[in-house]
């Protein structure tokens, strides 16, 4: 779904990679079987998840 954001193993097989493909959303891979890696990525997303709800928090009480 667009607007969806996705964690995937770089080495998932070839039908998953084409449906989150189609899907349109937005992908980040990790290392194959690295933890440590999906963590990284997962402490980046909800950091930018904290920066998005301030600037929409922002924008709604400014009125």
């Amino acid at each position: 779904m667009p607007g969806q954001s996705y964690r995937r193993d770089e080495c998932v097989n070839f039908a998953i990679q084409k449906g989150l493909d189609a899907s349109r959303s937005t992908i980040k891979f990790f290392k194959h079987n690295d933890m440590d890696d999906l963590e990284r990525l997962l402490i980046e997303q909800a950091k930018e998840d904290v920066r998005k709800m301030k600037e929409w928090s922002r924008m709604n009480t400014s009125n």
